[in-house]
């Protein structure tokens, strides 16, 4: 798991989490995860729910080319600081963030804000 998972996770475990949360609706996105974003997605929702947020959206976006890879495109680029289109004469997909991403990002955080906003039906 990733640092900022476990960082993330621990506020979720704190008391601070249900001062924050309570009775508040919350949404969580997973970032340019390789292969657990299911799984802290979930975790966040369970947690955060736990703390009374209403969980009101999830999204991940991952790199290109599954699990493995997707390794090859990271550590190139990490590596040089470039994009490159092979790493050890081998074709790798790119890596980070891409257009796509962005752009499904603004949806999903518009769709988000509508619905958020949106007056609540009377009971």
């Amino acid at each position: 798991m990733a640092w900022r998972f476990l960082t993330i996770r621990s506020f979720l475990e704190s008391d601070t989490a249900s001062q924050v949360l309570n009775g508040k609706p919350f949404a969580a996105a997973a970032v340019c995860c390789r292969r657990y974003w299911r799984h802290n997605l979930k975790t966040v929702r369970r947690f955060g729910t736990r703390h009374g947020g209403i969980f009101a959206d999830g999204i991940h976006f991952r790199y290109q080319g599954g699990q493995l890879r997707s390794l090859p495109s990271l550590l190139s680029y990490l590596g040089s600081g470039e994009y490159r289109e092979r790493y050890l004469g081998v074709k790798i997909p790119p890596t980070n963030i891409q257009d796509y991403h962005l752009e499904a990002a603004r949806k999903f955080a518009d769709g988000l804000a509508n619905r958020l906003a949106a007056p609540s039906e009377p009971q």
